[in-house]
């Protein structure tokens, strides 16, 4: 039986590969709790990583979930049943959005 898992167990679990388009979210996320992996870093150590296929193959070889702000990689992984989070204009609107929201709330 699978027990859920949540807070720390979850960050403990989730690894986290970062786009080179996201890498101001490494510090942020590890400052979080949770493994995370540069692409622009293991690009430094292997040149095969500097393709989107290449990238989005080892995060599903790793199990990780893969960050970033290019929507043909994003769709790449949802085609893939790779995990991904995109960080796409849609998501930063609502963001922008929900800040406005606050702010108009608080004044």
């Amino acid at each position: 039986m699978r027990r859920a898992v949540h807070g720390a167990d979850l960050m403990a679990q989730l690894h986290i590969l970062v786009d080179e388009n996201s890498d101001g979210l490494i510090g942020p996320l590890r400052e979080k709790g949770y493994t995370v992996e540069s692409v622009r870093e293991l690009k430094a150590e292997d040149k095969r990583m500097g393709h989107d296929y290449n990238v989005m193959n080892y995060a599903k070889e790793k199990g990780m979930v893969l960050v970033t702000r290019d929507a043909e990689t994003a769709r790449g992984c949802r085609d893939n049943q790779i995990g991904c989070v995109s960080i796409d204009e849609e998501a930063i609107l609502k963001i922008v959005l929900d800040k406005l929201d606050r702010l108009e709330a608080e004044g």
